[in-house]
């Protein structure tokens, strides 16, 4: 489920056209955004297991492929490789080197100006990273690998440099590795999360794992939804869903908002307050009773990539 969902929901009961936020104007938008925002924060603090959710992914295998790049540029085109490559970690020969996440166009520059000559070169990308939403979304608990068990969670590649003897943070694409360390790909044993790119004015994360998977992984989590200050954009952002159970949404979540658009200036349909009203209070009465029994146990399981 989206906030654009939710914001269509209220826009059913007034003259805006075809209920789409898109119709709306930027004071309704603002509106909207404030009244979710207070819905879904009161519900947290009420309830925050409510805004917990297992999710899986896939870890990528490695794969090849060639690039043409620029002695001392960063830029580099990995449309040859058909897929979202952001933040994940590519081998050049014996130099490790990132692909830098990027506000759009995703995949065309690099972390690190590319040390060797101009022209083509052979590279392995590794899916070492999983790109997990904006800062409003949060890892909780375990990272389990799939038939292998949890992973250690670290604060960021310094402590995991202290934690294995794998990448120093001196090598990781500055210099090439040490035939004395160890080899930097294999099973995943840790991971950490890491700012990726601004999107506006708000950070995006992702999960980084280490060593790099020789070969493709699943792994899961659990993810939770941090509820913050919304802007007119987040309504008509299609990819941030809401990760919380759908008897929770629909019973709870959008009685509660529901409730508070009925008194914005451009609600039109009174002769449904009463019901709002009513479905407002059964609402609160689920809530003092929800318990997590109720959140679907599925996993979901899509690409990271």
């Amino acid at each position: 489920r989206t906030l654009g969902n939710i914001a269509e929901t209220c826009l059913d009961y007034t003259d805006v056209d075809e209920a789409a936020v898109a119709s709306a104007t930027t004071r309704q938008k603002k509106f909207l955004c404030s009244i979710i925002t207070g819905a879904m924060q009161e519900l947290h603090v009420k309830r925050p297991e409510a805004f917990r959710q297992r999710v899986g992914f896939t870890l990528a295998a490695p794969e090849s492929g060639e690039v043409i790049v620029s002695a001392g540029s960063t830029t580099v085109d990995l449309s040859a490789f058909g897929r979202d490559l952001r933040g994940m970690t590519f081998r050049s020969g014996d130099t490790l080197n990132q692909v830098k996440p990027a506000a759009s166009t995703p995949g065309t520059q690099m972390l690190l100006p590319w040390t060797g000559s101009t022209g083509a070169t052979n590279i392995i990308v590794y899916g070492d990273a999983i790109l997990i939403g904006t800062s409003a979304f949060n890892v909780m608990g375990d990272v389990h690998l799939e038939g292998y068990g949890p992973l250690k969670p670290l604060a960021d590649r310094a402590a995991y440099t202290a934690f294995r003897d794998d990448l120093s943070l001196e090598d990781y694409g500055m210099r090439t590795s040490s035939a004395r360390r160890r080899t930097s790909n294999g099973q995943p044993e840790a991971w950490w999360t890491e700012a990726a790119y601004l999107v506006g004015s708000r950070s995006q994360l992702y999960l980084r794992f280490a060593p790099l998977p020789e070969r493709e992984y699943q792994v899961s989590f659990d993810l939770t939804y941090l509820p913050r200050e919304l802007e007119p954009a987040d309504l008509e952002d299609d990819d941030l869903e809401l990760p919380i159970p759908g008897d929770f949404y629909d019973a709870i979540l959008i009685p509660c908002v529901l409730q508070r658009w009925t008194g914005s200036p451009w609600f039109r349909n009174t002769e449904a307050k009463e019901e709002i009203a009513r479905q407002w209070k059964v609402a609160q009465a689920i809530l003092a009773d929800w318990g997590p029994q109720l959140q679907g146990g599925g996993n979901i399981v899509v690409a990271a990539y």
